[in-house]
């Protein structure tokens, strides 16, 4: 199992070997060509609307 103390340190060795080098703060391929995304949004709905809330 992956839970088992002998398993758990291979996996962490695994994983920070795939991370080395790897900053959170950039985005992939970052100096490169710019990258598009699209996004989908579902409005599940509309409450009461206020103009006396609207800032």
């Amino acid at each position: 199992s992956v839970n088992e103390p002998s398993n758990m340190s291979y996996v962490k060795e695994t994983v920070d070997r795939l991370l080395h080098g790897y900053d959170i703060r950039l985005r992939p391929d970052f100096g490169g060509a710019p990258v598009d995304v699209g996004m989908r949004i579902d409005i599940a709905g509309i409450d009461m609307v206020s103009e006396v809330n609207m800032v």
